[in-house]
């Protein structure tokens, strides 16, 4: 799987051509992930932030409450920290909690998989932005939850079985994916892939033993890309489908990302149109989508594992093997 790397020259500020925008869909839509530069028409220093404005070409931003309120989130790796601070004040006090704010690797996973509630769920795209690349190594790294579905399908259908059962728990901070599969069904011919292997997963101890055997034997085997982004560029990732992951890093790295809405996740309101958030879902709020930009739809892209229309393709049986 090569990797597109894409200029996208902006004729007017603040948005991408239509030819580029299709090009980069396409890219993301066929293997999972795509590279892009966003180079504005002038030198002006009110050119608008090439994040956002790349990130609002595909879809609607989401929040994030280490965000700020434009949904950008920003980290720095290494280093003391000061400009990390100011970048993104919330990581302050997460360092030691958090694996993406410090230098070393950091392992395979899906973003925001601790996200299920009202109107909200793991974003379908992330996308990360580099201010600064590392001195050494901080490479992006990622899986192909199309090569992991295919491959486990074929070697242990028992398996695959027990990974898409509603059993595997993920939390952080206030959240919990309660009963969650590792792949779920998206319509009949995608497959959506919820992951992470760390201190944040709970299951019962057969759903425990399925996730050590799927991480031993095929995520932590499996084929990766590595991407050394360079200063400026841009990695879009179909979060429903590919695993990212860093590896260690020297010196101090830039990171800026930002989220954007599943699409299939369907906005809720409140009854009696309260503005205010009961305590209950007070956390799910900080994970709202912002609203459209005017004048554009969202980018066509078709997201998640993709799979043939055939009944016997994926083993859907709920209940245990024997």
């Amino acid at each position: 799987m090569g990797t597109d790397r894409l200029t996208i020259p902006l004729a007017e500020p603040g948005r991408v051509p239509e030819a580029e925008r299709r090009a980069l869909a396409e890219a993301v839509s066929r293997d999972g992930y795509a590279v892009a530069e966003v180079r504005p028409p002038g030198r002006d220093t009110r050119d608008p932030d090439p994040l956002v404005v790349l990130a609002d070409a595909l879809g609607r931003r989401q929040l994030h409450p280490r965000g700020d309120r434009f949904g950008i989130i920003g980290t720095v790796t290494g280093g003391d920290g000061r400009e990390g601070h100011e970048l993104s004040p919330a990581w302050r006090d997460h360092v030691d909690e958090y694996q993406a704010v410090g230098p070393k690797d950091v392992g395979c996973h899906t973003d925001g998989a601790f996200i299920d509630g009202p109107g909200v769920a793991p974003p379908a795209l992330l996308l990360l932005h580099c201010a600064r690349p590392a001195d050494a190594g901080g490479e992006s790294v990622l899986v192909d939850g199309a090569t992991l579905f295919d491959t486990v399908r074929q070697a242990d259908p028992r398996l695959l079985r027990e990974l898409m059962r509603e059993q595997f728990t993920f939390c952080r901070d206030e959240l919990v994916a309660v009963n969650q599969p590792v792949f779920r069904r998206r319509g009949r011919t995608a497959v959506g892939v919820r992951w992470r292997f760390d201190k944040a997963v709970y299951g019962t101890r057969g759903a425990l033993r399925a996730a050590r055997a799927f991480h031993d034997g095929y995520v932590r085997t499996a084929p990766r890309t590595e991407i050394p982004l360079r200063r400026g560029e841009i990695l879009v990732i179909d979060n429903l489908r590919m695993l990212h992951a860093r590896k260690e890093s020297r010196g101090q790295r830039v990171l800026r990302r930002a989220w954007i809405v599943d699409a299939a996740c369907e906005p809720v309101a409140n009854l009696v149109d309260r503005s205010a958030h009961p305590q209950a879902y007070q956390a799910f709020a900080f994970y709202q989508p912002l609203p459209r930009g005017p004048g554009r739809e969202p980018a066509a892209l078709s997201l998640g594992v993709k799979v043939a229309v055939d009944g016997g393709l994926i083993p859907c049986r709920a209940d245990h093997a024997s």
